[in-house]
């Protein structure tokens, strides 16, 4: 998920996302798996033999990305794992709002006509009439990429596989699979934080979650590139930095704090997003305004300052 609406603004602000070059090469990959899962389920219902063929359309996607790039040292594959309380509180709410009520009520009444033994089922024929022309995929859910499933214990073997059959040319695999705390994007920049590559290196994470984005920007290496595999299309994230500068007029890393500050109010995961901000808004008062939003010695905000700019 990440920030809602801050892939737009960048894209209609900057307009720095390039088309993927023939050439493409990087020291270190990073692949943010849960973005690939999602697309590895198809819409046919009664589909045999679903998880195997989620697998494989997963391989399918990751073999574009790998053997479409000259890797050096590192590959790493990140998948969701227990995440913290924040996130089930919007995460559930999010569900809720995206949930198919028609399904929820044919299997609730469904239950019922079959608890209580009750043959009368006229009252609800027109509710069942109705969602028999519906595709309904009861085989398989999303709910099968949450951290405790078979599925993901099954996701985990495939990786050992993966890696011992076809990569054998990387030098360095590590794979963090769903039995490992953390979201994926946040696994993906522990290990980034805590490994002594050199500064200048070249970082690309495989990923389409515009938290990513904002890790990066706050990252100290200075060569991250975020690879867009489904649109083709990279973001060199120091151009991004360097447009950020240019644009607020405060050439420091105070710029790159308070853009991802303002970038946060439009909601995250974690986060509900403040009523009524919007980014292309509150950065241009900032862009005027010239004045830190949070003090980084003293970890607080500045609330007068962001009071003007939201």
């Amino acid at each position: 998920m990440g920030v809602e609406g801050l892939q737009v603004f960048i894209k209609k602000r900057y307009n720095l996302y390039k088309p993927l070059p023939n050439n493409f090469h990087t020291d270190h990959i990073y692949i943010d798996v849960n973005n690939y899962l999602h697309k590895t389920i198809t819409k046919k219902p009664n589909i045999q033999n679903v998880e195997i063929n989620a697998l494989k359309r997963l391989k399918h996607f990751l073999n574009e990305i790998i053997y479409s790039t000259k890797i050096r040292h590192t590959i790493f594959f990140s998948v969701d794992g227990p995440g913290p309380r924040s996130k089930m509180t919007t995460q559930r709410e999010r569900r809720l709002k995206n949930l198919n009520l028609h399904k929820l009520l044919y299997y609730i009444n469904k239950n019922r006509d079959e608890e209580t033994g009750e043959n009368d089922i006229n009252l609800l024929k027109h509710d069942y009439d109705y969602l028999e022309g519906l595709e309904l995929n009861v085989g398989f859910s999303t709910l099968n990429f949450t951290p405790g499933t078979s599925f993901m214990g099954l996701l985990k073997s495939f990786f050992i596989y993966y890696t011992k059959n076809k990569l054998s040319f990387a030098k360095n695999v590590f794979i963090s699979a769903a039995d490992r705390m953390g979201e994926g994007e946040w696994k993906i920049f522990q290990h980034i934080n805590n490994s002594n590559y050199n500064l200048n290196d070249i970082i690309t994470i495989a990923s389409n979650d515009s938290d990513m984005i904002l890790f990066c920007l706050l990252s100290k290496y200075n060569n991250i590139q975020i690879l867009n595999k489904e649109s083709n299309q990279v973001l060199y994230v120091n151009q991004l930095r360097e447009a950020i500068y240019k644009e607020s007029g405060i050439n420091d890393r105070q710029a790159i704090i308070d853009f991802v500050l303002l970038s946060f109010l439009m909601g995250t995961d974690h986060l509900p997003k403040v009523s009524s901000f919007k980014m292309q808004n509150g950065w241009n008062e900032y862009c005027k305004l010239k004045k830190p939003l949070y003090n980084q010695e003293t970890k607080l905000f500045n609330y007068e300052n962001l009071s003007q700019v939201i």
